[in-house]
């Protein structure tokens, strides 16, 4: 605690106040002659103020004798220090401490995250093979217009579901017609049921067959894929014309 600390510590004042008067009327004392005991007025100095031997015993005394100023200033300096340790000690801000980060989560934190596998597209000669399915020749005329004119989303839908290798079929969603939809799990693409097939790349297709038209504006084929390794998968696909005049998928 500094010394600027102490007026502020409750009753110090005071203390301090009584010790100045004290120490005042001494110093006051001290420059009359007086001795500290006697009352005011009455100096043992004086030879005039001796009347008996006990008097001339403490006029030579005092003669003789000088208490120096570190009396008064050692019960001044107690009263310093009693106060000091009365009073109340600044307690110290609590120091912040970052706690190390718990090693589960700091391990998931710095742990990668497992990349999304990619799906594969189809190939330049597997594009080139689909394309020769989608303009054979087919001797109905009108089922020759309707392939023509579904032939885009035919060669789409086709080249998506080829390359689907985990189980998510809601790629398909953007070509599908209105109330139906692709589960996103457990999809049974073509590549799903050909074990030996490189699942990093796309199956081919290789012919549409069976195609009919249920009415003039569903329509229904059949698709043969092949995989890498020679194994084939036929699948049964429906269309249904829109009012805009868009073919769209119904499975």
């Amino acid at each position: 605690m500094s010394f600027s600390q102490v007026f502020v510590v409750p009753g110090i004042q005071e203390y301090f106040q009584a010790a100045s008067r004290i120490a005042a009327q001494y110093a006051m004392r001290r420059h009359h002659g007086l001795r500290h005991d006697l009352p005011m007025g009455r100096a043992p100095d004086d030879p005039s103020t001796i009347h008996s031997q006990a008097d001339k015993d403490t006029f030579m005394t005092h003669a003789t004798t000088r208490k120096p100023l570190s009396i008064i200033a050692i019960p001044i300096a107690a009263l310093l220090l009693a106060a000091c340790a009365g009073a109340p000690k600044p307690v110290p801000a609590p120091e912040t401490v970052q706690k190390p980060a718990a090693p589960a989560a700091a391990a998931a934190a710095e742990k990668p995250k497992a990349a999304a596998p990619v799906a594969p597209v189809l190939s330049e000669a597997q594009r080139d093979q689909l394309d020769k399915v989608l303009g054979m020749k087919i001797s109905n005329a009108f089922l020759r217009k309707t392939i023509e004119e579904a032939k885009p989303n035919l060669a789409e839908f086709l080249g998506r579901n080829a390359c689907i290798n985990d189980g998510n079929g809601s790629v398909l969603d953007t070509l599908a017609a209105p109330g139906v939809s692709f589960p996103a799990s457990g999809y049974n693409a073509p590549m799903a049921a050909m074990a030996s097939h490189d699942q990093k790349t796309c199956v081919g297709v290789t012919s549409l067959q069976k195609i009919t038209a249920i009415t003039i504006r569903h329509l229904r084929l059949e698709t043969v894929y092949q995989s890498s390794s020679g194994e084939h998968l036929t699948v049964r696909h429906e269309l249904q014309k829109q009012p805009d005049g868009e073919w769209l998928f119904l499975r």
